[in-house]
């Protein structure tokens, strides 16, 4: 194994999260029971294989008197068709005041497929934005500046192959700790907006 030169996609996701907490000294809920979306599918009439995004907890947002978002972050779990991705940062509009935990689980078990995800990561490292609401201003910003803040490139060995036919990743892509900044100051310029 490479020796490790920056961070995971998953550690960026962690750290803008954990930094988005700090800023706005957002409070945190944690879930009474794990929320899970669906993230792929790939069953038949004789069997069932479906990957999931899990939600744990999340922070209750408030950028200005108007709006107020939950983020949480999430981590894939169940069968191997979740195994190409690894996390996400998900941000869902809330208006209710009250049962804010109950509301928060609903929300984020119709994430299905990173529909309101602000950015989320695949098992190679890579960064990925889906062309949603936040998608298209993300690729706009992050574009063009993402380049600069990789701190080593993914090893993939194209010679074997998972059994979902995903080629091995040695070591993933990994990214300069600024990353945090770059990206929560896109997330909170896309949430405001």
């Amino acid at each position: 194994m490479a020796k490790k030169k920056g961070l995971s996609a998953r550690e960026v996701l962690e750290g803008v999260y954990n930094l988005l907490k700090k800023k706005f000294k957002a409070k945190e809920i944690k879930l009474p029971k794990p929320a899970t979306a669906e993230v792929g599918n790939d069953s038949d009439w004789h069997r069932t294989r479906i990957g999931y995004i899990k939600y744990e907890k999340f922070l209750l947002l408030k950028l200005n008197s108007s709006k107020a978002w939950i983020i949480s972050l999430g981590t894939v779990c169940g069968d191997y068709p979740a195994n190409r991705y690894d996390c996400d940062l998900a941000a869902i509009p809330i208006s209710k005041k009250r049962k804010i935990a109950h509301e928060g689980f609903k929300l984020l078990k119709k994430n299905s497929y990173f529909k309101n995800s602000i950015i989320f990561s695949l098992y190679t490292g890579e960064l990925a934005v889906k062309e949603n609401t936040f998608g298209r201003k993300i690729i706009e910003i992050l574009g063009r500046e993402l380049d600069k803040f990789i701190a080593k490139e993914a090893e993939i060995d194209h010679r074997y192959f998972n059994l979902d036919f995903t080629p091995v990743v040695k070591s993933p892509l990994e990214y300069k700790p600024k990353l945090i900044d770059f990206l929560s100051e896109i997330a909170i310029s896309v949430l405001s907006s």
